[in-house]
């Protein structure tokens, strides 16, 4: 055992990534820990506050990151529905496709 791992904490898993989400930080920030005061947990309505913010900041990233790629996901569709077709007989009838 080193001096990161704390008696109650779990080992931290190493990924090779140099950043984390905004959702695994607000996770980081919730867990509670042995050697670490309890303020935020102990503040029941402002814990409520701040975990209700922490969960729509990342929503609003999450759904500009959307907005901002759309033609990235909208060429995934285009490949999806092309493979759907390809692997098709030709007697089906494509409105009929995912009823």
């Amino acid at each position: 055992m080193n001096d990161d791992d704390a008696e109650g904490d779990l080992p931290v898993q190493r990924s090779g990534r140099k950043q984390v989400s905004q959702i695994e930080h607000y996770a980081y920030c919730l867990f509670q820990r042995a050697r670490e005061a309890k303020t935020l947990l102990q503040a029941r309505k402002l814990l409520h506050q701040y975990i209700v913010n922490a969960w729509a900041s990342a929503e609003q990233e999450r759904l500009q990151w959307v907005q901002l790629h759309q033609k990235e996901l909208q060429a995934e569709l285009y490949h999806q529905v092309r493979d759907t077709f390809a692997g098709l007989d030709d007697n089906i009838n494509p409105q009929e496709v995912g009823r």
